[in-house]
């Protein structure tokens, strides 16, 4: 009776694994093929496990297959034939790892997705908030410099009168400081003044201001005529 013999089948290496060992024999980490290749690890990994679904598209695979395998010093026209003739298989077989349809068009990476790094971002976050500081400081230098509020009740306009009284009404900022034809007068809490004025016969000139400590002068000018006429037209 004739004996079975056993008898080892050598089965060739995936791409993957040829790359991989290429790497360990190199003493290489993924970490120094990475920043040598520009490739990242999430990719060189993806290469390494033969997980192309993971990697953004067929163009971009064979790409990086044919950088990291001249890098390794393997053949890479070699790896990349083989790597069709895999992904063909694969694809037949429907296997969950490489179950991409590379008859389908080429998945494209985003833009945003290429250049929207870590330090990118960061630095996008510290130009918003350097701007925003500068709108903001430009926001209190302009409120410091504009002049304050004011407001004048009494008179409400350029007026005639047979009385050389008047008294004066009107509402600024707390802060401000305002004066009547240069002479100082008191703001209540609500920011309200009355101060009652001596006039003399014709026309008077009154100049009310408000300002706040390095800020513009906010002027509103009277001309009150005081006629002494009408009262004796009264009489």
């Amino acid at each position: 009776m004739t004996g079975f013999k056993l008898k080892n089948i050598k089965t060739d290496l995936t791409v993957g694994e040829r790359l991989r060992q290429q790497r360990i024999n190199l003493n290489l980490t993924l970490e120094v093929a990475a920043t040598e290749t520009k490739i990242t690890v999430d990719y060189l990994k993806a290469l390494e496990n033969s997980q192309y679904t993971k990697l953004p598209g067929d163009v971009y695979a064979r790409n990086f297959l044919k950088s990291y395998a001249s890098w390794l010093g393997l053949d890479a026209e070699d790896l990349l034939a083989k790597y069709i003739s895999e992904t063909k298989i694969f694809s037949k077989t429907k296997q969950p790892e490489l179950d991409r349809d590379f008859g389908k068009p080429v998945e494209k990476i985003g833009k945003w997705n290429l250049v929207a790094t870590p330090k990118l971002i960061r630095n996008v976050a510290i130009v918003i908030l350097a701007f925003s500081c500068l709108v903001y400081l430009g926001f209190k230098i302009q409120k410091i410099f504009s002049p304050p509020i004011l407001e004048l009740d009494s008179p409400a306009g350029d007026i005639v009168i047979d009385q050389k009284l008047i008294e004066i009404t009107g509402h600024s900022e707390i802060g401000a400081v305002v004066k009547i034809n240069g002479q100082k007068v008191l703001i209540d809490e609500a920011g309200n003044f009355k101060e009652t004025l001596g006039l003399q016969s014709g026309n008077n000139i009154i100049e009310v201001t408000a300002q706040k400590k390095h800020s513009r002068i906010s002027e509103i000018d009277r001309q009150i005529v005081v006629n002494d006429n009408l009262q004796y037209l009264d009489n």
